[in-house]
Parts: structure tokens; sequence; C-alpha cells
């Protein structure tokens, strides 16, 4: 038992646990003998004193003392503190970024809410603004047609005259009571093309709007157009954008007119539809292709 102690016993030796021999000796006195089996404090361990009855022995405490100092602070204890000491403080810097950063990002939050914010009100201003400048530029063409077709240089020097001269020849110059007024003609700004190639369209601003319009009746009414031997087609002068919004109601147009129903296509890109006495008025081409579809299906069950 003391070999298995004093290594976990530091400053104790063997001899300091056991006994004294002199303590143990059992006395001779005949008839106060004391049991064999008792034993006496340590050598050197002060005897006790009927005052401190209750007061440990000195090896006792000496004992004592040796098991409680490796439990109380143990080697490993220690760096495992330290350890756990420098996570808490990296935690502690961590939580302190985390927040900065979740205060950073509900600023960045905000910003981006106003932008977005301002960005849409940018752009229906932009595409209010847009829709004025493409009325403004319609009214500033309501009077122009493109005359298409006419052979390159066959116009001459002075291009208003011809114009003049050419659409009453072309129309029918009876339906013409005095000279056509023209204010500006001249061909389309891109390059002159080769010869042999298509020619450029004449844009021409008549004076009158009532005489435009005449015009363009004529032109309906009025079979092929030729001129020099050569093909000419009259139009209005639109935009580029009203020119793609009426081009969508093209291949509804051409079903039109094989199935002999009155319509037109109004400015900007409107059709109109007279059908069973009833007119129908269309602004998307979906809508018109659809109308288009369900009096074909009408139609053949008719038959």
């Amino acid at each position: 038992m003391l070999h298995l102690l004093t290594p976990w016993l530091p400053g104790v030796s063997k001899l300091d646990l056991l006994p004294s021999l002199e303590d143990t000796k059992t006395p001779k006195d005949s008839g106060n003998r004391s049991p064999a089996h008792s034993l006496t404090p340590p050598r050197g361990a002060p005897e006790l004193s009927e005052s401190e009855p209750d007061s440990p022995p000195l090896w006792a405490k000496k004992l004592f003392d040796s098991l409680r100092s490796p439990l109380e602070s143990p080697p490993r204890l220690g760096s495992l503190e330290l350890t756990l000491t420098s996570v808490r403080s990296e935690l502690k810097d961590f939580k302190e970024s985390l927040n900065s950063l979740g205060e950073a990002v509900s600023a960045h939050d905000s910003r981006i809410d106003s932008l977005e914010s301002a960005v849409a009100e940018l752009e229906r201003v932009n595409d209010k603004i847009m829709l004025k400048l493409d009325d403004l530029e319609s009214r500033s063409r309501r009077n122009n047609i493109r005359i298409i077709g006419v052979p390159e240089g066959s116009e001459g020097p002075r291009v208003i005259d011809f114009v003049a001269g050419l659409l009453p020849k072309l129309l029918g110059e009876s339906n013409f009571e005095s000279p056509l007024l023209v204010d500006r003609a001249h061909r389309s700004l891109r390059p002159r093309p080769p010869d042999g190639a298509r020619p450029r369209p004449i844009i021409a601003r008549i004076h009158l709007f009532q005489a435009k319009e005449k015009i363009l009746q004529l032109r309906r009414s009025t079979g092929p157009l030729q001129f020099q031997g050569h093909k000419i087609l009259i139009f209005p002068d639109y935009t580029s954008a009203v020119i793609e919004k009426r081009r969508q109601f093209a291949e509804t147009l051409g079903v039109l007119r094989e199935m002999k129903i009155t319509h037109s296509l109004r400015f900007p890109a409107r059709l109109q539809v007279t059908f069973d006495n009833q007119l129908h008025t269309f602004l998307e081409p979906s809508g018109a292709r659809v109308f288009v579809e369900s009096i074909k299906s009408t139609r053949r069950k008719e038959d």
C-alpha cells in the first residue's frame, strides 16, 4: 500500500508514513495491555492534546495536501484554459466584425432600394419622353410621302419640280384642279447605290395635308403605277418605330385581303375590321390573329 502512495505524495517518504517502532511497543503492564493492532501517529507528528481532540495529525495533512495539489491545477487544464481564453477573444472579434458587416449590408440595402426606385422612376419618365418624341417626329412627317421605284438620276437637279409634275402624271391630272404644291423633296440620305441596284426612295413634303391624303387615296384606288417601265409605290413617311408596329400586322392584313373583309390600318398601328356590320378595333397583333382565326373556323363550319 505504501509503495503505491509514495510516488503521488511529494515530500513524504515511506518512513514518515510508518509508525515509530517505539510507539508501537506494547506495554508489559499486567492488566493494562493495549491491543496489538493499534497504531500511533507517525514519527515526528505532535501528540494530540486533550484540548484539540478533532485536529488531524500532521501526516494526514501532508497526505491530503499532496493529493489535492495535482487536482487543483493540473498542467493540461492550464493549457486548455489558455486555449479557451484565446478562442473567446477570437469569437469576440468575429462577433464585432460580423456586426459591422451587418450594419454595412443594411446601409447598402437602403442605398440599393433608393437606387432601384430612382431607376424605375427614370425608366417611367424615359418611356414617357420617348412616346412624346416619337409623336413629335410623326407629327413633323404627317405631310410627307415616300415615292419608291423612281430610277436614280431621273429627277434631275430640281427634285421639288420633278415630284410636283410626277404625281399628277401617275395619279391622273384630272384629279388635281390646281398645281400641286411641294415644300421639299430629296432622296433618302444613304449613299447613292451602284447602277442596276435598287434606287433610293424620294421623300417629299406636300404643302397641304388634304392634298397628301388625296394622293394616298388615289394611290389605293388607281391600278399599278408605272414610270419609265419601273413600278412605282407611294407610302406615308412613318418613323421606324411606327413602321415596326405596323409590320406586325402584315400577316393578318394579308389574310383579311384574301377573305375580302373590309379593314384599315389606322395611325400609328390600330387595325379596324368591319365584320357583320360591326366595327372591331385591335391594338395588338395577337388579338387580331385570334379574331381572324375565329372567322375562318366559322366559315369552314358553314361550308
